[in-house]
């Protein structure tokens, strides 16, 4: 699968840049004197549908043929990305089909966007391979939401913001799952800036990077530190009282990898990226 580069970060900066919300990137007084740093956070919980996820989704779609586009795509998803590309797919008049694990905890209302949803069982071995049936039985196009080379081209305006308004950054700490939004962020950040030192924070126990993921963030990305839930509470405390936001746990782990001591801050720039804001009510309730 073909990696992007950096004129691809840039072209899709220009494609996305109708559609974006202008997310703020915020100068954190209070974790700068904490840790004695100077600590940006760059707020993408902002940004339409609530997460970065529109960022690569509509670059994706925004390359597609009208054919296409006409037939619809399909994808098997978190709800994070289904929601966003339900969205694209209302403004494309485009069909979309979502297929979700069942229980996911966050209650979108794809129905106002007129997908449809595919619940699946947790136990289900290959999701993929099932959402391609479906495609070549229907005509759809499917969309590899953690592999695509667009949608990670996406991600990497990220990045390209952050640095075109800090270009002071000597660190950037990202959250960490699937591996394509560190590896959209790093391709752009060590391209322009190689010694911008590029830290993945993940859950203990939920990284699950694949090939083209870890091809990426092997060559680009200088760190993968977990973290436990004790930090990830922490850090959610400190964004609603201190920054009255309420981001959705992952966003939390750039923060929570600063709050557990693995990282020297000290008379550094810092940048943390809260990814997103769509979390279940539940399960903030246990987070604070």
């Amino acid at each position: 699968m073909k990696i992007p580069g950096i004129e691809d970060i840039k072209d899709a900066s220009i494609t996305l840049s109708p559609i974006l919300n202008s997310t703020p990137l915020l100068y954190s007084y209070k974790l700068s004197e904490r840790f004695s740093a100077n600590i940006h956070i760059k707020l993408e919980n902002f940004q339409k549908t609530g997460s970065f996820k529109i960022r690569g989704i509509y670059n994706k779609i925004k390359k597609m043929s009208e054919e296409r586009l006409k037939k619809g795509v399909i994808t098997f998803c978190d709800p994070n990305f289904g929601y966003a590309l339900s969205y694209i797919g209302k403004l494309f008049d485009m069909p979309t089909t979502i297929m979700m694990q069942k229980n996911t905890g966050i209650d979108f209302d794809f129905k106002k966007y007129g997908s449809e949803i595919i619940w699946e069982e947790a136990d289900i071995k290959d999701r993929t391979k099932k959402a391609k049936e479906i495609a070549k039985a229907k005509g759809y196009t499917y969309i590899n939401p953690i592999e695509d080379p667009d949608i990670i081209s996406g991600y990497g305006t990220i990045a390209l913001e952050i640095l075109r308004e800090e270009k002071s950054i000597e660190v950037a700490i990202i959250p960490v799952e699937h591996g394509s939004l560190i590896s959209g962020f790093s391709i752009f950040s060590k391209g322009i800036l190689p010694q911008v030192k590029i830290i993945g924070a993940y859950k203990e126990g939920f990284l699950n990077l694949n090939k083209t993921t870890s091809s990426i963030i092997d060559r680009y990305v200088d760190e993968l530190l977990p973290i436990n839930e004790r930090f990830i509470k922490d850090a959610m405390k400190f964004y609603l009282e201190d920054v009255k936001i309420v981001p959705e746990e992952r966003a939390t782990y750039p923060l929570a990898l600063l709050l557990g001591g693995k990282i020297e801050t000290k008379n550094r720039s810092i940048a943390l990226l809260v990814s997103g804001g769509n979390i279940d009510t539940e399960r903030l309730k246990t987070l604070i």
